[in-house]
């Protein structure tokens, strides 16, 4: 179907939502009370909700096949690439949210304590992944979880570079990418930071979803082979995915699965994009539900928003001593911080981002000039 001037896939929305819970939880679980920590409950807590984290590489996915797809249909719409309007849709997407957000925390800075806070050029040029890697990301926790923003703003400037000059080069510079993105993590395994952090080593992810874009785009015999896959090998893909979550410690400890482990969760979660976009027998359409439908819109926000609301909560009982019980902190505070994320997400979509979204519409070069 066709949504402002373009290719839309409503199921896409709702699974932004679902990428975003995990990434949630991951964050979400803490104490310092060693009383608390060292129980049995908050340890299988610990141990299993880390994984949530990537929830992050399923945006990566999702967004370089959205933006592949878009420079795509640009291409098959008029013959050309639009380099201009590329880069005003992303900045209106991303930048406005972005870049309050940075000038308030470093405003603040000025009338609060802090604990040492990057230059902010690093947000300025969206490098703070590499601070991160060199100094560490022992500072506000609502600027670290930014280090993704950076990736993405890195990856869409190389992206539009390739796709503007070598765009008939597109899986063969895709297969590049993930042959770069294997070695580098090969070559950087002893250093966790680097391994998880560099652009690189996300390459594989942007590479898998920019090839989904294109299969999905040119119905070649890959795409009438995974369209026609039958319901109970769909359910079996899924399950295996579930089982790689579930045992994903078991399974990724080991140097080798750590250097595929990015490789692996890419083609699961191109699987997904492929399953609600185009196959015929889908378990599921997550598109059915206006809530996460909705939410899945103020993505963005929500990401943005809950590294305020955890900041500002561990400051509070930080500064107060609040002390919490084991269900509390397992149960009533991540409640509570889930709540607050999506009010405040609500009233900056609703308030502010909505109204820029709209903007991007006048930039679409979707019909032959």
């Amino acid at each position: 179907m066709q949504h402002t001037g373009k290719t839309y896939f409503p199921n896409l929305d709702a699974s932004r939502f679902f990428a975003f819970l995990p990434v949630f939880f991951t964050h979400v679980f803490f104490t310092k009370d060693p009383e608390i920590s060292n129980t049995a409950v908050y340890r299988f807590i610990e141990n299993h909700m880390r994984v949530g984290i990537l929830g992050l590489d399923y945006f990566f996915v999702l967004s370089s096949f959205l933006i592949t797809w878009v420079i795509l249909e640009e291409y098959s719409n008029t013959g050309k690439f639009n380099f201009k309007n590329y880069f005003i849709r992303r900045s209106l997407r991303i930048w406005p949210l972005y870049f309050l957000i940075v000038a308030a925390t470093y405003t603040a800075g000025y009338f609060f304590t802090f604990s040492q806070l990057p230059p902010i050029v690093v947000y300025l040029l969206f490098v703070s992944n590499f601070y991160i890697i060199k100094q560490g990301d022992s500072f506000l926790f609502l600027l670290v979880i930014l280090w993704s923003v950076s990736v993405e703003e890195q990856f869409y400037l190389l992206w539009a570079v390739l796709l503007k000059f070598f765009k008939k080069y597109l899986v063969p510079v895709s297969l590049a990418m993930i042959a770069i993105s294997v070695l580098f993590r090969w070559q950087v395994i002893e250093s966790q930071n680097v391994l998880y952090f560099h652009t690189l080593s996300t390459l594989a992810n942007f590479a898998i979803g920019a090839l989904c874009a294109h299969v999905g785009r040119s119905k070649n015999a890959i795409f009438q082979f995974l369209k026609s896959i039958p319901k109970a090998q769909v359910a079996s893909i899924y399950f295996l995915l579930f089982l790689n979550v579930i045992f994903y410690k078991d399974i990724y400890d080991k140097p080798v699965m750590q250097i595929l482990e990015r490789l692996i969760f890419s083609l699961f979660f191109a699987f997904i994009i492929f399953d609600q976009c185009f196959s015929d027998a889908s378990l599921f359409k997550l598109g059915r539900w206006k809530f996460t439908n909705y939410f899945g819109n103020a993505s963005f926000g929500l990401y943005c928003f809950h590294g305020i609301v955890i900041s500002i909560f561990t400051k509070l009982a930080d500064t107060y001593a609040w002390k919490f019980s084991l269900w509390q902190v397992s149960i009533l505070n991540p409640l509570i911080l889930l709540l607050l994320t999506l009010l405040i997400s609500f009233l900056s979509y609703e308030l502010l981002e909505k109204h820029i979204i709209k903007l991007k519409a006048k930039f679409y070069s979707l019909n032959p000039s």
